[in-house]
């Protein structure tokens, strides 16, 4: 025989080890499903859009943050882009306070945002003219009573 049988006490502590490494790893799958979820976000909002029947999507105003903050570290790589930075900043910041309000649409927020992008992309050809130029045609006002 290679081994020999536990003594009754060593088989309880044995016992108690193998339930702790149970319910450790138990806890470890939950935290990663936690995780993932987190991570994959489920309720994706623009699929949410969709079902509802809405045709454009605006992204949340904690990623229109993210997006201005990294067109903003774009333009500190190019002399051009810095004057980009600046319409843009205010626009996301102007687009944040109408959705905050509620008092525009959101198509047309869409509309305004896809207006940024387009000015977003002149402005990384090179065009910085009409870049501003976009940016300075974009209007986001409540609509008039």
């Amino acid at each position: 025989m290679l081994y020999r049988p536990l003594h009754p006490d060593d088989q309880k502590i044995v016992g108690r080890w193998l339930a702790r490494v149970v319910a450790f790893y138990l806890l470890l799958g939950l935290i990663v499903v936690a995780i993932v979820a987190v991570r994959v976000n489920f309720i994706d909002p623009q699929i949410a859009a969709m079902k509802r029947g809405k045709s454009t999507y605006v992204p949340q105003a904690s990623r229109l943050d993210r997006l201005a903050s990294a067109f903003s570290a774009m333009a500190a790589e190019s002399p051009g882009m810095a004057e980009c930075a600046l319409p843009d900043r205010r626009l996301v910041a102007a687009i944040e306070s109408r959705r905050e309000a509620q008092d525009v649409l959101e198509d047309r927020l869409g509309e305004v945002f896809s207006a940024a992008m387009k000015a977003r992309a002149a402005c990384e050809a090179g065009n910085f003219g009409e870049a501003l130029a976009i940016y300075e045609s974009i209007v986001v006002a409540p609509p008039n009573p």
